[in-house]
């Protein structure tokens, strides 16, 4: 099974990545591909030198989760520099509205921490600020995300839905023409991405195909009888 991760921080993560997730899990045959966004590289630095270009690093983190279907995120609490407006939460939040059902983990912070930094930084839509902290699946106190990352990453309902996403995604060209008539003409990407999504036509499209692999199974093995 081979799963993307997507790392935001302001440091380097390479190492320590490599030595307590990705050497881990490939003991367990499990492969993760880490990609990672160093928020204080010189290409996210505004003119001022002081501040950091948020809106071109929500849309290179945006580009690595489509291009690499990222499936699960690990982001710092403190991206920015002490001169920027914005935190781990802002940028969780605005790329959950682009792919609403990717496991998000923010470490580096608490949900007390978060919650009082709203109330002292923020003048405005206080409330609504507060409520990007619903987005936020696990939260890390440390700056040590491993145990968070390896969990998700073990559960087998997770490694199934990896493994099926992953080789539906692996024929992404391909036409869908029969079977499930709602998706005639998709590409099984698309198809994927609908259930990645958990939309109702994607629910119900897996319905339909174990219904239907459990019936050529049924059909085969009576046939053989």
């Amino acid at each position: 099974m081979e799963t993307i991760c997507l790392i935001i921080d302001d440091d380097e993560q390479e190492a320590y990545f490599n030595t307590n997730i990705k050497d881990v899990l490939k003991k367990e045959n499990i492969t993760i591909i880490p990609k990672f966004i160093h928020t204080k590289d010189d290409k996210y630095i505004n003119e001022d030198g002081k501040t950091l270009c948020y809106q071109k690093i929500v849309d290179d983190c945006i580009s690595t989760m489509f291009d690499f279907n990222v499936s699960i995120i690990a982001c710092d609490y403190g991206i920015g520099t002490s001169e920027d407006f914005f935190n781990g939460i802002d940028l969780l939040a605005d790329l959950a509205e682009k792919k609403p059902k990717i496991h998000r983990i923010l470490y580096s912070g608490t949900i007390t921490k978060a919650i009082k930094d709203v109330k002292d930084k923020s003048e405005n839509d206080i409330e609504k600020r507060l409520m990007k902290l619903a987005i936020i699946h696990e939260f890390n106190s440390g700056k040590g995300y491993a145990e968070k990352v390896i969990k998700f990453l073990r559960n087998p309902e997770i490694q199934f839905r990896q493994y099926y996403l992953q080789n539906m995604k692996k024929y992404h060209d391909l036409s869908f023409q029969s079977c499930y008539p709602t998706f005639k003409g998709k590409n099984f990407k698309e198809i994927a991405n609908e259930i990645e999504n958990e939309t109702a036509q994607g629910k119900d499209f897996q319905q339909a195909l174990i219904s239907q692999t459990i019936a050529y199974l049924a059909e085969i093995n009576r046939d053989d009888e």
